[in-house]
């Protein structure tokens, strides 16, 4: 038996399984798609504000007892687990984003991880992923290769990844994520989460063709920065990648004056601000943004990956910055002028800074 589930059916499978699970050895795999395995904090909002509790909510609360039960026991050894998550939601992915419902901090809850065979991210959002021809490629392939079909399992093949920084060994090192792209499947992209001992695993299975294969990580640049691949039938295809430090500045701008609905976690970027243009200054660099020059058609991946500045959804983007403090400074139609200084440390894993910009009194 193999079992599918979408968001919070996947709480309920996991449950299930890890409590009783044992009781039935014919549960192959476990493929969960969208999940919140680390809860929703709006639930936790509606716990603790509504006057009437739907108790869902309770279940739903991050450090309530039934997320926290899902995780005392590991899932029996006869279920393959599968995650699967979407990353197309309303923030860039390289921050807290979401897939328009769940965060993307939720499905990838470190614990769920834990017990995952591989980790998928698919560029869909919570339900577009239901629908998506690549998905049900990559779901099937999954499937059919666990099957224990010689003929079936010939229709797909693995990879062996092989990558090193280029940094000293007591210099936290961020995740990885492997970016394949078919180059036979229009806006066929997803990305495979990675660990730094994944190094020269064998991964898989992956549905055959041809692919342009990259790999990201944060304050760190890819060489080559991609490859492209052949996934021949019943074949490893061996890559290798060397991840170089890079200084990079990136910020999500939002209204100070918007209220904060959920103040325990990272704000949206308020994509009604009508940024004129945004300045990077220092180090002998002097670098200017233009909104109009920089819109949301643009691949995220694909500026990460040349290393090129965008603004993108009222998030900006800055790479390739030598080691040094740096003047950033925002204009924005209706706001105060924003300017603060950063020091960018090349190969220091960065994080999204929030850019909090005043509205100009009407009085």
């Amino acid at each position: 038996m193999h079992i599918v589930a979408h968001s919070m059916g996947g709480l309920v499978v996991r449950s299930c399984l890890v409590n009783w699970g044992e009781q039935f050895p014919f549960i192959n795999d476990f493929v969960s798609i969208s999940t919140p395995w680390g809860g929703q904090n709006s639930a936790e909002l509606g716990v603790e504000y509504s006057p009437v509790i739907i108790p869902a909510w309770k279940d739903l609360e991050p450090d309530g007892n039934f997320i926290k039960s899902l995780y005392q026991k590991k899932l029996p050894e006869s279920v393959q687990s599968y995650l699967f998550f979407g990353y197309k939601g309303n923030r860039n992915p390289f921050s807290t984003n979401n897939d328009k419902v769940v965060s993307l901090a939720s499905e990838l809850d470190q614990r769920a991880q834990k017990d995952a065979e591989m980790v998928f991210g698919f560029n869909e959002d919570h339900m577009s992923i239901l629908s998506s021809d690549q998905v049900m490629r990559q779901f099937n392939t999954i499937i059919d290769y666990n099957a224990e079909n010689a003929m079936i399992q010939q229709l797909s093949g693995k990879l062996q990844i092989y990558f090193e920084f280029d940094s000293p060994d007591d210099l936290i090192k961020p995740r990885p994520r492997l970016l394949l792209r078919s180059t036979e499947y229009l806006n066929n992209e997803h990305i495979i989460y990675l660990r730094n001992k994944d190094s020269g695993k064998v991964l898989g299975p992956f549905p055959v063709g041809k692919y342009k294969v990259s790999l990201i990580a944060d304050a760190f640049y890819p060489e080559p920065v991609s490859l492209l691949i052949d996934i021949k039938p019943d074949t490893v295809t061996t890559l290798s990648f060397k991840l170089n430090p890079r200084g990079s500045l990136l910020g999500r701008i939002i209204n100070a004056n918007e209220p904060q609905i959920q103040p325990f976690i990272n704000r949206e970027s308020n994509r009604n601000i009508k940024i004129k243009k945004i300045t990077l200054s220092g180090n002998n660099i002097h670098r200017i943004i233009y909104p109009d020059k920089h819109d949301a058609d643009q691949n995220k991946f694909d500026n990460y990956l040349s290393g090129t500045d965008c603004l993108i959804d009222a998030c900006f983007y800055f790479y390739k910055l030598p080691a040094g403090v740096y003047t950033l400074t925002i204009n924005a139609k209706g706001f105060k002028t924003f300017t603060a200084k950063y020091d960018v440390i090349p190969g220091q894993t960065y994080k999204t800074n929030t850019i909090e910009l005043v509205p100009i009194s009407e009085n």
